[in-house]
């Protein structure tokens, strides 16, 4: 009975340990996932540049740093504004002392941002671009109660300056209430930056920045009844995407644009690198042109459109005859023989199709028909 109790107990020890070794095996539970910054929560954790930051809005990409960076005044001239273009100034330190000390390909993925610089009172009356900043006054009241922000341990300065005073600025305090102190005094020094909110972190809360990022492409028909399109949805930034528009029967595809309305490509089959930014392209349809002959009856077909010449004419029925290439405003026409009264034929010109039914009248105008093209 002993060793049966010995050997239950060894099993069981067995089966924990395996668990547990699965559990920290890279690819096992959570561990190396990648998802975007912007799936990640307000007070979640990630490791970038050597440090830890703090995630206030995952949809902007804002993060603070969670512990300080160094202290320092915030100018030693007493210049209470924020300001990267002066040595003496905090703003100065943090676009080169601490922008350059951070790895080159980190350096890469840091965004500049416009940070305001007016004071309590009306923060946005300034601002200057910068890769690093500090929270401003208004910030820290929206993010304060995010987990990480107050922290107990020492004081550490904002970014806005005090209205009542040209040498006060704002600060947090240790027990996390905002102050105004003289931009002589020495505090400490908790960076701010942004991300491109799409950029991958592997392992979610507490992982790692690891560049790169998802963009999203979207495609859009411009006729619902004119084709389907596939190759839309989420792509990392440099890998390649194709996108394909396939016509309904009775349509031609003319063409994909961007969101300007720009042509991009008239293959039905587009290929593109992702850039860094969200993609939109729309997927052109138009109907086949319907004109109606007479069997045997002469017909004549007005093109007006700027683009393109026509060349080239076959039918799938029947013998077509005396017809001419043209462009804008050119008259094209022809005889259709041989052909039963009620058989519907295709008359290709050039890239597109006209589909003729046999039946009166005998002629059409076709307006803006890029189906030729």
């Amino acid at each position: 009975m002993k060793k049966h109790v010995q050997r239950f107990v060894y099993l069981l020890l067995a089966v924990v340990l395996l668990a547990g070794a699965l559990l920290a095996w890279p690819g096992g539970a959570r561990a190396g996932a990648l998802e975007p910054l912007s799936s990640l929560a307000q007070g979640d954790t990630v490791t970038f540049a050597g440090y830890t930051w703090i995630v206030l809005d995952p949809g902007t990409g804002y993060l603070l740093m969670q512990g300080s960076l160094s202290y320092r005044q915030f100018d030693s001239n007493a210049t209470n504004t924020f300001d990267p273009t002066s040595s003496t100034n905090v703003a100065y330190y943090l676009k080169n002392t601490f922008y350059n000390s951070l790895p080159t390909a980190d350096r890469a993925l840091i965004q500049t941002y416009p940070w305001t610089t007016g004071n309590e009172t009306n923060e946005s009356s300034g601002s200057v671009g910068a890769k690093i900043g500090l929270l401003s006054y208004s910030e820290y009241n929206t993010y304060q109660s995010v987990t990480g922000v107050v922290n107990s341990s020492y004081d550490w300065w904002l970014r806005t300056p005090y209205s009542g005073h040209s040498s006060a600025v704002c600060l947090v305090t240790t027990g996390g209430g905002p102050d105004v102190v003289n931009a002589l005094n020495v505090y400490a020094v908790r960076p701010a930056l942004y991300l491109n909110p799409g950029i991958l972190v592997s392992g979610g809360h507490g992982g790692a920045v690891i560049g790169g990022a998802y963009e999203s492409v979207s495609v859009l028909i411009n006729s619902a009844a004119g084709g389907t399109v596939t190759g839309g949805g989420a792509y990392t930034d440099g890998t390649a995407v194709q996108v394909t528009a396939t016509p309904n029967s009775g349509y031609d595809f003319t063409g994909w644009t961007d969101a300007s309305g720009t042509q991009v490509s008239a293959a039905a089959s587009y290929s593109f690198t992702m850039g860094t930014a969200a993609t939109t392209l729309s997927a052109n349809f138009q109907s086949i042109p319907v004109i109606t002959v007479v069997n045997g009856v002469s017909f004549s077909v007005t093109v007006n459109d700027t683009g393109g010449t026509l060349t080239g004419t076959n039918t799938t029925y029947g013998t077509l005859t005396s017809i001419a290439g043209g462009n804008n405003g050119n008259v094209i026409s022809g005889t259709l023989s041989g052909l039963s009264t009620t058989t519907p034929t295709d008359i290709h010109l050039g890239s597109g199709t006209i589909e003729v039914q046999a039946v009166s009248p005998p002629s059409t105008t076709l307006d803006k028909s890029r189906s030729f093209y």
